[in-house]
């Protein structure tokens, strides 16, 4: 699988287009290797440029669409993990666009870093002006954990996201989890070192998808002290934004140790008035991959908040 995934990176120049076109080889092993949905719909992939580096964006179209739902991954992850909420969304009607956030997955980018969250911010506003914007069909913003914290910033720094009718933030990240142990050694580890190795936990009670992370060539096992350090600033920087009124649904974990959800929930409860809070007994951080009875309740809570009057 390993040189599945440098062929696909090596051939960046092979662009995102809605056009019909034969599915490379490499793509088959790469869509089965994930479990992701592409017949019976519109699969379409490719690569598009955002502040200099490529992005690998994925699209999963029904036949017959109510909505449009950009899907955002957390922190080393990347679409490929969010197979399960992909495929429970395209049997719900909706169009899925998603893709792998700058130094994740296919797209490029120094692995695991990024300078500033504005990055991720940015990746997120030139998605949706190129591919959703000019839809009169419902758009929304489904996000996990880190993908959430850029999805947030967004909301609240951008006025072309007034079009986003809901959004779902899936164990947003804010603060992490010991975040005032984080604050105080980072200033002393980076004297030493560049990056720290990562530590795999189990934030979710499926045993088989911790199997398969630990096994999934597009992990990356170290944690650059540069990101740290960027989303210290940005956590200063996100207390400017103003509250925006889209409606908003937080999906929580009450077991989930990466995230410091008690002071996060708090945080957000006040830039989004609008906002319904659903805390999920035993859940951990990835609930997308939970044990299969938590994740058909959050799959459930997301079909039912999307298409309910709010």
């Amino acid at each position: 699988m390993k040189q599945v995934i440098k062929n696909i990176q090596n051939d960046q120049h092979f662009p995102f287009t809605y056009d019909s076109r034969p599915m490379a080889e490499n793509m088959k092993r790469y869509s089965e290797f994930y479990n992701l949905p592409t017949e019976g719909l519109m699969y379409r992939y490719g690569f598009e440029t955002v502040a200099h580096e490529r992005l690998f964006i994925q699209s999963f179209r029904p036949l017959q669409i109510k909505a449009h739902i950009l899907l955002l991954h957390g922190y080393y992850d990347h679409a490929g993990v969010l197979s399960t909420v992909i495929r429970f969304l395209i049997q719900k009607g909706f169009h899925v666009l998603t893709f792998d956030l700058p130094g994740h997955g296919l797209s490029t980018g120094e692995r695991g870093a990024v300078s500033e969250f504005s990055l991720y911010v940015e990746s997120i506003r030139e998605v949706m002006r190129r591919h959703l914007s000019s839809s009169s069909l419902p758009i929304y913003i489904v996000a996990h954990s880190t993908g959430a914290a850029a999805a947030v910033d967004y909301i609240l720094n951008n006025h072309e996201a007034s079009q986003v009718r809901k959004a779902v933030l899936v164990c947003p990240l804010v603060r992490p989890y010991h975040w005032n142990a984080i604050t105080i050694c980072i200033k002393f580890l980076k004297v030493f070192t560049t990056n720290l190795k990562r530590i795999i936990r189990n934030n979710s009670s499926d045993s088989k998808f911790l199997h398969f992370v630990k096994n999934d060539p597009l992990q990356y096992d170290q944690l650059p002290l540069g990101w740290v350090e960027a989303l210290i600033r940005w956590n200063e920087l996100i207390k400017e934004g103003s509250p925006s009124p889209i409606p908003i649904l937080i999906l929580q974990g009450k077991k989930d140790t990466t995230v410091d959800w008690r002071y996060n929930v708090g945080f957000l409860l006040k830039k989004f008035p609008n906002i319904d809070i659903e805390l999920i007994e035993n859940g951990k951080h990835h609930l997308f991959n939970e044990k299969e009875l938590i994740r058909e309740k959050v799959f459930t809570s997301i079909h039912r908040y999307l298409t309910g009057n709010v």
